[in-house]
């Protein structure tokens, strides 16, 4: 399987299993809940909010099956519609009326483009929680390091004397640079 090839060799779990199969279709499901949730506020002539509420309610992979899913999608070869479907037949037990209103008003990319949205924001919250670690891991070497002596170099040559610390605090304060843009683009960027 690639995908744990991938993963063992050059990613980690967490990461794995944040952008893994299952993961896209449940955040695809939580797309459409949602999007129906929206409709049924604004428009709920569209949308009666009773059929909402089910489609809300049923739009996770406790309740829709993963493997029905992957069974729809060989057969159609369309991942969406194989998501859809698969919902439908929940949906279908829980209130007819409500099988109508999935993936109301939306293509195939408005849910999967939502989806990898959302499964982005999610990555961008394990990249940063590795790199506070991996930050303070380094600013505990530097105050470790504060008074054992040290040859910084340029261009190869040596330069000036310092102690070990210096350079691991200047890489923390690198890292702790790229986290204040990554929390930028969070803020600002992202669902």
């Amino acid at each position: 399987d690639i995908s744990r090839l991938v993963e063992g060799r050059y990613g980690t779990q967490e990461m794995g299993d944040t952008f893994g199969q299952e993961q896209t279709f449940g955040c695809i499901l939580k797309v459409q809940g949602v999007s129906a949730e929206i409709l049924s506020q604004l428009y709920p002539d569209v949308v009666p909010p009773e059929d909402a509420a089910v489609l809300v309610e049923t739009a996770d992979l406790r309740h829709v099956d993963p493997v029905r899913i992957r069974e729809l999608w060989d057969k159609g070869g369309h991942d969406i519609i194989a998501i859809n479907t698969a919902w439908e037949e929940t949906v279908a037990k829980k209130r007819p009326s409500a099988t109508a209103h999935i993936n109301k008003t939306k293509t195939s990319a408005d849910s999967t483009e939502a989806a990898k949205a959302l499964q982005l924001k999610k990555g961008m919250e394990i990249i940063a929680d590795s790199v506070e670690n991996l930050r303070d891991v380094v600013l505990e070497k530097a105050l470790e390091w504060d008074s054992v002596p040290h040859m910084d170099q340029t261009h190869l040559y040596d330069a000036v004397p310092t102690v070990a610390g210096r350079p691991f605090a200047h890489y923390a304060e690198m890292l702790q640079s790229g986290l204040d843009v990554l929390k930028f683009f969070y803020d600002y960027s992202t669902l």
